[in-house]
C-alpha cells in the first residue's frame, strides 16, 4: 500500500512538472499589446513597455544609452568587461545629499527586468530635488548577452563577492556544505549532455524523487548554497574576484561619497509569486522586517508574508553575495543594501532550467548548446503583458521609495 501511494505521489509531481514546463515555455506576448503604464506619482507620465523592455542585451544597452543621452542631468560611463560586452553606468546628479544605486543584470539573463526599470525611470524622471542616482546596467553583460545566469567564466557573481582574506576559507570549505555534493551528480550537475527526454520527463522525475525524500527547502538550500570547487557546476563562486565586481567596486570608491547615506537596490528575477516583488536583505542585516515594510510599502517582506518567507528560505549558508561584498563599502548604519526579487515561473521550472542549460553548455558543441539557452530566458524573463507591467510598476515604486528614504535619512 505504501509503495502504491509513493508511486502515485511521484507520478503526480512529474505530471505537474510536465504541465508547468509546457505552460511556461508557451507563454509569450509581444509588448505591442501592452497598455501604457501610468505610475500614480508626482511628476509621472505614461510609459510604454516597448520603450523599456528589450529582447536582447544589445537592444537593452542601446535603449539605456539613448535614455541616458536624452536626460539632461545624466552622465554615462562605459566599462569593457569581456570582448565587446560592456557595463554601462549612468550617474544622475542630484541636489540632495545621498546616493541611490540600482543594478541590473547581476545574474546576466535576469537583466531584462532591471534594465526595463532603469530605462523607464530615465524616460519619466522629472523630479528636481533628489539625491544622486547611479544606474548600473548589465553588471554581468556576458550572461545578459548569452542568456546565461553566470559570467564568461561560469562564475555566479552573487557567490563571488568575497574579500581577499575570505578566499582561502571558501576554497577550503567542504564541497558538501548545505548538502550540495549529495545532489551533485544525480541532479545538480549530471556529467553528460541533456536530451529531450530530460526536458520533458527525466530531470523532473529525479527532482520529484529528491523533493519527496528530502523536502523542497533542503534541495533549494543545497542548490543555492553553491560551491567553490567544481568550475562546471551551477552556483560556482569562482577562484578569485571577477572583473565585473572589481570594476563596480572601483567605480563606487571613486564616484559615490562614503560620508553620505547610500541605498542600493539589486534587481533579480526567478523566485516568488509571478510579477510580485520580494525585498530581501543579507542574513546578518540589522534592518528589521518592520523597517523594510515601512519604507517599501506594497512589496512582500520575509517573515511578514508567507510567500516572501518561502523566497528567502534556504540562504543561510550562502556567501559572497552583493550584500556581503558591498556592505564593506557602504557600512554605515543608515546604509541599506537590498535585493528586489521578482517572481517568474515555478521554482521547480527555474531550477531545472538552470541544470539543463548548464549541462548543455559543458557537454554539447557550442552551436548546439546555444539552443538550450532559451530555457533560462523563459525562466527569468516572463514575456506576458501582465508580468511586464507589474515589474515596471513595482520597480519604479521601489525606486521612488528608495529616493524618498535616502533624502530623509
Amino acid at each position: 500500500r505504501n509503495s502504491t501511494r509513493l508511486f502515485i505521489q511521484r507520478g503526480a509531481l512529474v505530471l505537474l512538472g510536465l504541465l508547468l514546463a509546457v505552460l511556461w515555455t508557451t507563454q509569450e506576448m509581444s509588448c505591442e499589446r501592452d497598455a501604457p503604464i501610468q505610475i500614480n506619482e508626482q511628476h509621472s507620465f505614461p510609459v510604454s513597455s516597448c520603450d523599456c523592455y528589450s529582447e536582447s542585451y544589445t537592444e537593452a544597452r542601446n535603449k539605456f544609452r539613448n535614455a541616458v543621452s536624452n536626460h539632461k542631468n545624466a552622465t554615462l560611463y562605459t566599462f569593457q568587461v569581456v570582448n565587446d560586452y560592456t557595463m554601462d553606468i549612468a550617474v544622475v546628479s542630484g541636489t540632495l545629499p545621498g546616493t541611490v544605486i540600482h543594478t541590473s543584470g547581476y545574474h546576466g539573463v535576469e537583466g531584462f527586468a532591471g534594465s526595463a526599470i532603469q530605462i523607464a525611470w530615465l524616460l519619466r524622471q522629472r523630479q528636481q530635488d533628489i539625491p544622486t542616482v547611479v544606474l548600473v546596467h548589465a553588471v554581468n553583460p556576458f550572461g545578459f548577452a548569452t542568456w546565461r545566469r553566470t559570467n564568461e567564466n561560469n562564475v555566479d557573481l552573487n557567490r563571488n563577492g568575497l574579500h581577499p582574506n575570505e578566499w582561502p576559507k571558501a576554497h577550503a570549505r567542504d564541497f558538501n556544505t548545505g548538502n550540495y555534493k549529495d545532489f551533485d551528480e544525480i541532479l545538480l550537475n549530471p556529467r553528460r549532455a541533456p536530451t529531450r527526454w530530460d526536458l520533458y520527463f527525466n530531470i523532473y522525475l529525479v527532482a520529484a524523487v529528491s523533493i519527496f525524500k528530502h523536502g523542497l527547502v533542503t534541495l533549494k538550500r543545497a542548490m543555492v548554497t553553491g560551491q567553490y570547487h567544481y568550475d562546471k557546476g551551477i552556483f560556482y563562486g569562482g577562484r578569485e574576484l571577477q572583473p565585473s565586481l572589481q570594476i563596480l567596486d572601483n567605480f563606487f570608491k571613486e564616484y559615490v561619497p562614503q560620508n553620505e547615506t547610500a541605498t542600493m537596490i539589486n534587481v533579480h528575477t526567478g523566485l516568488g509569486p509571478s510579477g510580485q516583488d520580494t525585498i530581501l536583505t543579507a542574513g546578518n542585516s540589522a534592518i528589521s522586517p518592520q523597517e523594510l515594510s515601512t519604507v517599501f510599502q506594497g512589496s512582500n517582506i520575509p517573515s511578514l508574508t508567507r510567500s516572501a518567507s518561502h523566497v528567502s528560505g534556504g540562504y543561510d549558508l550562502v556567501t559572497g553575495t552583493a550584500e556581503d561584498f558591498f556592505s564593506r563599502r557602504f557600512h554605515k548604519q543608515q546604509d541599506w543594501i537590498i535585493t528586489q526579487e521578482f517572481g517568474t515561473v515555478s521554482s521547480v521550472s527555474v531550477g531545472i532550467s538552470l541544470v539543463l542549460e548548464n549541462m548543455a553548455r559543458h557537454f554539447l558543441p557550442e552551436e548546439e548548446a546555444m539552443k538550450w539557452t532559451y530555457l533560462l530566458k523563459r525562466a527569468f524573463y516572463k514575456q506576458t503583458s501582465k508580468w511586464r507591467q507589474s515589474v515596471l510598476v513595482r520597480g519604479l515604486r521601489v525606486m521612488q521609495q528608495a529616493i524618498d528614504r535616502t533624502a530623509c535619512v
